[in-house]
């Protein structure tokens, strides 16, 4: 059986220089009309947002690991003054955890909790920012790539 493109059997297409050109034994045809460029378009499109949302299922389980563990070390200060930026890491570890699943199982809801999720990590961000201690400055430094690719998959 032959797949036929610009009446060439798919035998014939195969070319080490590049998937979108035929090789014949007279000359090298153009294979994609519009309606494949169209296509090819679509699947890189595809492969970009795929590589978008691994960038953000990472940064966000990495936010979610860097939230608890600022959690963690504002409760062993035990300075009541950081009440708000424990309540604020743990709020970020979850939604950012849950997040990461959303886009892991690629939910229609993702794109919603993006929207959430990078709000609680600027409110976070900005809570830690108060604090000169070490664990929330790594906390901020871990939480802004993921804002930024949470508001990407938001969009």
């Amino acid at each position: 059986m032959y797949l036929f493109v610009a009446n060439y059997p798919l035998s014939d297409i195969l070319s080490t220089d590049s998937p979108t050109y035929v090789r014949s034994n007279l000359a090298t045809t153009p294979v994609f009309d519009s309606v494949d460029r169209t296509h090819a378009m679509a699947i890189q499109q595809l492969q970009q947002q795929d590589s978008e949302m691994s960038e953000c299922i990472d940064n966000c389980s990495e936010a979610a690991q860097a939230a608890e563990m600022c959690a963690d070390a504002c409760i062993e200060a035990g300075n009541e003054e950081m009440a708000e930026c424990i309540r604020l890491c743990r709020d970020v570890a979850d939604l950012t955890s849950m997040h990461a699943r959303f886009m892991s199982r690629n939910s229609d809801y993702h794109a919603e909790l993006a929207s959430v999720c990078a709000d609680a990590c600027e409110a976070c961000i900005e809570e830690c920012k108060q604090f000169d201690v070490e664990h929330c400055q790594t906390c901020v430094d871990v939480l802004e790539p993921c804002v930024e690719s949470c508001r990407s998959m938001a969009a």
